[in-house]
């Protein structure tokens, strides 16, 4: 049997009761062995806060976003969400309330309850918790029945994709050291993982060590020289140390590799 999705939860701490009354609502799906759930009420005394979501956002498969103008305006909702899509965690809107979220980032996917009709506007709220739980059931399952990609995968680089995670929520967060930690972590258990090296590289420019970011750059173009974004980083590197003409070699390269870029 497959092993349990992590589904992490993201919301403001002044919709604690819809919180609450959705991990209630969940409970059949974890108790079948299907779901596992995480939120900040799991942090312990003398937890670092923000070592363990990070920890737990990274290791997670699903986020359930509560959407409500409180957690639209909240700073660490929205870096959990960015956090989220870094890491090709599958974020699902469960829409609260009416309110401004068809111009956020969260209009590019599909909402809870169906058609994103707020719970409070439901004539039962009962049967709009129930359209979510229901919606959250068909992720669930079809994710879990869908062939896992892992399953012959070796563990080393396995855990490498986990460390590359990682680095990308710490980098979202300006943890710039730890992020190079995890990106130097990635690549010791996967030393042909070029996306390990061209964020690791992107993070040596954020600290102005413009060597070590074309450095790191420059490797990730040996293993994978259809990247256009690390052609973009490496020409950002190389404009901070004047030489110009590489840097437009280099952005001409990211521009004929992605027009849009």
């Amino acid at each position: 049997m497959s092993k349990p999705l992590k589904v992490f939860i993201t919301y403001s701490h002044k919709n604690t009761e819809s919180k609450d009354e959705l991990i209630t609502r969940l409970d059949v799906l974890k108790r079948e062995g299907k779901i596992g759930i995480w939120h900040d009420n799991e942090i312990l005394p003398g937890d670092r806060w923000r070592d363990a979501i990070s920890n737990n956002l990274a290791d997670s498969n699903i986020l359930l976003y509560l959407v409500s103008k409180d957690s639209l305006a909240s700073e660490n909702c929205n870096k959990e969400l960015t956090g989220a899509l870094n890491m090709d965690i599958r974020p699902v809107p469960v829409v609260l309330e009416p309110c401004d979220w068809l111009n956020h980032k969260l209009s590019d996917f599909q909402a809870l309850p169906d058609r994103g009709k707020p719970i409070n506007e439901w004539e039962s709220e009962s049967a709009g918790w129930q359209n979510v739980v229901e919606g959250v059931r068909k992720v669930v399952e079809t994710m879990r029945s869908q062939d896992d990609p892992s399953s012959d995968t070796p563990q080393d680089e396995l855990r490498a994709e986990s460390a590359f995670q990682l680095g990308n929520f710490l980098m979202m967060v300006g943890q710039l050291d730890a992020a190079i930690e995890a990106y130097s972590a990635s690549i010791e258990l996967n030393p042909r993982y070029a996306n390990a090296y061209s964020n690791r590289g992107a993070a040596y420019a954020k600290k102005a060590n413009y060597e070590k970011a074309i450095e790191d750059c420059s490797k990730a173009i040996e293993l994978n020289p259809k990247h256009a974004t690390t052609y973009s980083n490496r020409g950002a590197a190389y404009v901070k140390k004047g030489d110009h003409e590489k840097a437009i070699e280099d952005c001409s390269k990211a521009i004929e590799l992605n027009p849009k870029h």
